[in-house]
């Protein structure tokens, strides 16, 4: 049976998730096999490789834009090193490689995983989209001078602590805000990945080959909403084992089936398949 893990995750390479996910589940996972919220970035930042790009994230991030080719990338610590007096509150760490051309704008402001510096990076990303010498003013005709990619826009994820946490959708919520709020328009050139959106499941449909997929997730505003919009071939399965913990289904975002945890849902996969 064809697999793919398809997560709103991300933060590393394919190769180092895959190796976790092998170990964890004491079975081999391909980084083929793998689709992190970033995963499908990669092919649409072959275009603009070489340009000046803002980067963001937290975990293995800068490993990511490096594996994804990309030559001429810069953290907001790097922006912020260039410039101290950008953000003032901010001690430099030893690790930046401080932009050597702050004057230049950005081309795009590129979100791999959940932003951790959120003070920072909401400060250096508004002012990056709005590009301008310096950075924040603007250009002679005005507007949003870079574009913003994101990998995914989760509201809120699943940990250990018994209620759901913020996710990169939170930070999100704030960078348009505020950008809105400094600049009296919204934001307009944002490309979203990630589930649920269509180029995610398009993806995935690609790297499984198979007219039946099944969606089995825990998140109904991402893994269910995804797959109902991703239209037909697509059966999804809700399990109660994360954000949703509610009773038949979820009233916004319903599932076509709902199961206390994976292993169920994996059984009624099988059944549903006429396999044993």
């Amino acid at each position: 049976v064809p697999l793919v893990v398809m997560t709103n995750g991300g933060g590393k390479r394919e190769v180092d998730k895959a190796r976790e996910l092998s170990e964890l589940l004491e079975h081999d996972i391909a980084p083929a096999e793998v689709v992190l919220a970033h995963t499908p970035m990669k092919e649409y930042l072959q275009p603009i490789k070489d340009e000046k790009l803002l980067v963001m994230g937290s975990g293995d991030y800068v490993e990511v834009a490096r594996d994804y080719g990309l030559r001429n990338f810069f953290t907001a610590r790097d922006v912020a090193a260039a410039r101290p007096e950008m953000y003032p509150f901010y001690p430099v760490p030893a690790d930046t490689k401080p932009d050597p051309d702050p004057a230049q704008p950005f081309h795009s402001v590129v979100v791999l995983h959940d932003p951790v510096e959120w003070s920072l990076e909401l400060q250096v990303a508004t002012d990056a989209l709005r590009a301008g010498t310096p950075l924040g003013r603007g250009g002679a005709r005005g507007g949003q001078g870079a574009d913003l990619m994101h990998s995914q826009n989760d509201l809120l994820f699943a940990g250990e602590y018994p209620e759901p946490r913020f996710g990169q959708g939170a930070f999100l919520v704030c960078l348009h805000a505020l950008y809105e709020a400094r600049f009296g328009e919204p934001l307009s050139r944002v490309q979203t990945f990630g589930k649920p959106t269509a180029v995610q499941y398009r993806f995935v449909e690609r790297c499984l080959g198979s007219p039946r997929r099944y969606m089995v997730g825990d998140n109904p505003a991402a893994d269910i909403r995804g797959a109902r919009r991703a239209g037909a071939g697509w059966t999804s399965v809700l399990v109660r084992t994360g954000v949703f913990r509610g009773g038949d289904n979820d009233p916004q975002d319903p599932a076509d089936q709902v199961v206390a945890g994976v292993e169920e849902a994996v059984s009624w996969i099988l059944d549903k398949e006429g396999q044993t």
